[in-house]
């Protein structure tokens, strides 16, 4: 039986190189090759001079406003939906869903599908938050989790319907890295073939608790010769974990090159990826990484267990202890064939459950099935 080609506006926060922004990026991309159109839409407009654009698509940014529902935002949301007359429309962020469902609100018919990639109960701080979001949620069709766990955490706070969620994993592409950018990259930063490289990839903002992992360098370092952190990303907070960094006296074993588009290979140049967030969804970077043979040391929060099995692909640890996690990561500096098995594990856990073609698949069903 063929179906007709969908057209999906994909609404995101903002056409970024984040975790959230690339992963809806990644299915976009996935989309479009399979002949359907997306129409791409930031929220918010990127600030940068290389905003996250998805080729063969149409690339929009919602005008700027200072307003927490813009009367400019929803008016070119409208435009952009009597143009295209989308089958789907796809929050991606707890904002997007706002303005898809006030849309709604003003007469327009379509679908609304969330993706849920957080654990929700986590940012509803207020009580005013918790109505607002309960609403927003009772007026979306489906919600898409990337897991059990924030599925659960939605569930069980707004004791919502069980019906009206469903579970379909993130997908990587299978990007492998370009190693003469490998090489420039070390010799740019002077990392040589003795170093043992360690990764953070993260927005440099609370919940990634940057201040922690330096925390645990420091000893880490002073204990170990030959090793270097590279810290991936950007954000408000980075300016104060530089002057830790300073203050520290760190600054020769820590290499900050801001935010990358290409991660991968900066991926490649490391031999094992730390999270140390107090929040999280179902991680995506440890999938990204585990695509590339590193395994990751993470504390327990969230939905990381659901990527990360303690002693098989990777360290997992229970709290925010720092003599704990910074034996971890001496552990595998010292023990190279456990690290070894490590990596082959890291890549057969995104081989067997994280296909992008097959989570394509899965959410094209999806679509088809609310029409």
């Amino acid at each position: 039986m063929s179906y007709k080609k969908l057209t999906i506006l994909m609404l995101v926060t903002k056409r970024q190189y984040r975790g959230a922004e690339i992963s809806a990026y990644n299915l976009s991309k996935t989309l479009v090759e399979k002949g359907h159109k997306v129409i791409w839409v930031g929220l918010y407009s990127f600030e940068g001079e290389n905003p996250l654009n998805l080729e063969g698509s149409i690339n929009v940014d919602l005008p700027d406003s200072k307003f927490w529902l813009s009367y400019r935002k929803l008016k070119t949301l409208a435009k952009l939906y009597s143009k295209y007359s989308p089958d789907i429309v796809q929050a991606n962020g707890s904002d997007t869903l706002r303005y898809l469902v006030f849309l709604k609100l003003l007469g327009f018919r379509y679908k609304i599908i969330y993706r849920n990639i957080s654990i929700i109960s986590k940012w509803i701080n207020t009580k005013p938050k918790y109505f607002l979001f309960k609403y927003l949620f009772n007026k979306t069709d489906l919600v898409i989790s990337v897991g059990e766990e924030p599925k659960n955490d939605l569930i069980q706070l707004f004791n919502y319907n069980n019906g009206k969620i469903k579970i379909i994993r993130r997908g990587v592409p299978d990007i492998q890295p370009m190693y003469d950018n490998v090489s420039l990259i070390k010799k740019q930063f002077n990392i040589s073939e003795d170093d043992f490289v360690f990764i953070h990839i993260g927005h440099f903002s609370t919940e990634k608790n940057h201040s922690f992992l330096i925390d645990v360098w420091e000893k880490l370092q002073s204990e170990n010769n030959n090793i270097k952190l590279v810290m991936l990303g950007d954000g408000i907070l980075k300016d104060s974990i530089v002057s830790k960094i300073e203050t520290k006296n760190l600054k020769n074993s820590i290499i900050l090159p801001g935010l990358q588009k290409n991660i991968y290979d900066w991926i490649a140049i490391s031999k094992v990826n730390l999270l140390c967030s107090t929040v999280e969804g179902v991680p995506g970077v440890v999938i990204e990484t585990s695509l590339i043979g590193i395994p990751t040391i993470a504390v327990d929060v969230g939905g990381v267990r659901e990527v990360l099995t303690d002693g098989e692909n990777g360290i997992l640890i229970s709290s925010h202890d720092e003599e704990k996690f910074r034996k971890a990561c001496e552990s595998l500096i010292q023990n190279r064939s456990i690290l070894n098995q490590f990596s082959v594990n890291a890549r057969q856990l995104v081989a067997q459950k994280y296909d992008l073609e097959a989570n394509t698949n899965e959410f094209i069903n999806t679509y088809y099935s609310l029409l």
